[in-house]
């Protein structure tokens, strides 16, 4: 069984993604960041529990940048927290 830093069993299925995102305020993201993630929800990369917890963010809210996201060009992101 592999284990991560703090003890608890390693999610094979995670191992290799990237580390998590910078932290400031915690939740609050710029539109790149979540245009990124929103990116990487679409396309498959990453599940939306993992990508949450990676920004800091609850689920609903990544849920929320999927809705709000505009594919032509990502600027309705830039609106919602």
């Amino acid at each position: 069984m592999n284990m991560d830093a703090q003890g608890h069993e390693a999610n094979p299925k995670l191992e290799g993604e990237a580390s998590p995102a910078p932290r400031g305020r915690p939740g609050r993201r710029g539109a790149e960041e979540k245009t990124q993630a929103v990116l990487e929800l679409l396309s498959g990369k990453t599940a939306i529990d993992f990508l949450a917890r990676r920004f800091g963010v609850r689920e609903q809210t990544a849920e929320q940048w999927r809705e709000d996201f505009d594919p032509a060009g990502g600027e309705s992101v830039a609106q919602s927290s």
